[in-house]
């Protein structure tokens, strides 16, 4: 029973202690935190043809909207439903805001989950056009 009891104190503290990015040889890399959020269909509110196709148009115009203003690095759809942004923020509560203004969230028609994301500086390139 000790054991167990010793067991389950260090998965707890493995898991609630802080990243060390030191220990994992990042901190001595510059690197860069970014927001991952996954967007999930919410499957529980059905949308008429033409709401839905509305609420795709609003969705599009917010995600160029966030690219221009430099807070959106990438976006997509997954091909099985969903999708995904890569947030220009380290930040969980800027993030939060940012998606829960778009229309698409807003209109319940994803749900999301947002992680911090690290990365070396440099290795994220995109396309330029």
């Amino acid at each position: 029973m000790k054991t167990v009891y010793t067991i389950s104190l260090v998965l707890v503290w493995f898991i609630l202690s802080p990243i060390d990015l030191q220990a994992q040889g990042v901190a001595s890399q510059p690197y860069r935190q970014y927001c991952f959020v996954e967007l999930m269909p919410n499957d529980s509110i059905a949308f008429g043809e033409e709401e839905a196709r509305s609420i795709q148009v609003r969705h599009m115009v917010n995600i160029r909207r966030m690219v221009e203003e430099k807070k959106l690095l990438l976006a997509g759809p997954f091909m099985d439903g969903g999708g995904l942004f890569i947030l220009n923020t380290s930040q969980l509560d800027e993030a939060r805001l940012w998606v829960d203004s778009d229309p698409a969230v807003m209109a319940g028609r994803f749900k999301y989950k947002i992680k911090l994301w690290i990365t070396e500086k440099g290795l994220l390139s995109l396309e330029s056009n």
